[in-house]
């Protein structure tokens, strides 16, 4: 820890916080749902700190704070019960106007962070990760005094980072810190990259295992706050083959729902968008948030729901696959008890 009144600068190197637990151990020590976190950072610095205003009024007034270099790591076991609570508490912007101590930064830099999210599925029995790797970008006028809040009361954040470690993604979020309510916006994009490349989290957490096709981009948008959000979402891609999965047994794995499958890739989902000869498709979602999902769930969710509309998938289509999957199975095992019947008489004849 280096601390300069002359300065008005402190500057914190080597921090970090590491569970001394695996993953599951350290969910099992609670009832619920729990999240583990862990991180790293090489550098943590703060500029243009009053120093009179930390000590007398223990209000943060600083012109600039960067982290710098490091990791940050959460993860969820979803097979224990739900916390019981409201999560939108928690979105960053309505955490702030509660804090106990005036804020006032001028600006957030962050530089080469590497975030990662993991979760169990107790459906899967597996676990699913998405990384955004070298998180770069500022966070500008966060604050929640009152004051600077009646000249400005949106916070902005303009980050950049790589999906997977693989696709440039851009997102520009807006903090309305004034609204109790937590209201937001983000818009931003998405650049190409295999479907393959997402697996590590649509297999575990989805059932779904993409074998071919390339996602050429995302545009988004979407506005929201604590009870839900609404968006715009454009995907465009080409040559998505899936494989659609389901329990095994036997050794408690996933395995190929074969049938099922075929018919989604040549009878239910869209490959292209847009199709040949077609404008490109556009999806309007919207979410309402359960208690249980945080700030970043709720973005997501959006894209998400974005992306099923886009390739063609809903309740309904959904219904509609697996029903024609029973027939067609029922008709296979039609064929199949014929076809020993027939074999059984065979058998007979020969015998007589």
């Amino acid at each position: 820890l280096f601390v300069s009144t002359l300065k008005k600068e402190l500057v914190l190197n080597g921090v970090s916080l590491k569970s001394r637990l695996d993953e599951m151990k350290f969910s099992n020590l609670f009832p619920r749902q729990h999240e583990m976190y862990e991180f790293n950072f090489d550098t943590i610095q703060m500029k243009g700190i009053h120093f009179p205003e930390l000590i007398d009024y223990r209000s943060i007034i600083a012109s600039n704070v960067k982290l710098k270099k490091g990791a940050l790591y959460a993860f969820l076991n979803r097979a224990k019960p739900m916390k019981g609570i409201d999560k939108g508490a928690n979105f960053p912007h309505v955490l702030l106007s509660k804090l106990n101590m005036n804020v006032q930064i001028d600006s957030v830099q962050l530089q080469d962070i590497d975030v990662s999210y993991r979760e169990y599925n107790p459906k899967t029995n597996s676990k699913g990760t998405v990384k955004f790797n070298d998180l770069t970008g500022n966070i500008y006028h966060v604050t929640n005094d009152s004051a600077q809040l009646s000249k400005s009361k949106y916070a902005h954040a303009y980050l950049n980072t790589k999906l997977m470690g693989r696709s440039a993604l851009n997102i520009h979020i807006r903090f309305d810190q004034s609204d109790q309510q937590g209201r937001f916006s983000y818009d931003g994009h998405l650049k190409s990259l295999p479907f393959t490349v997402l697996n590590p989290l649509s297999k575990p957490l989805g059932k779904i295992l993409f074998s071919d096709g390339t996602l050429n981009r995302i545009d988004f948008s979407a506005s929201g706050d604590r009870r839900g959000a609404k968006g715009k979402v454009t995907i465009n891609y080409s040559d998505m083959n899936v494989k659609l999965l389901k329990n095994d047994d036997e050794d408690g794995g996933l395995k190929r729902m074969g049938v099922i499958s075929l018919l989604a890739n040549v009878l239910v989902l869209k490959n292209d968008n847009p199709s040949k000869g077609e404008p490109i498709r556009v999806t309007y979602p919207q979410y309402e948030r359960p208690d249980d999902a945080s700030f970043f769930n709720l973005m997501w969710k959006i894209i998400f729901f974005g992306f099923k509309e886009t390739v063609g998938i809903s309740a309904e289509t959904e219904a509609k696959m697996m029903k024609n999957a029973q027939k067609f199975k029922e008709r296979k095992e039609r064929r199949e008890k014929r076809k020993q019947e027939r074999e059984e008489k065979k058998e007979a004849r020969k015998n007589d």
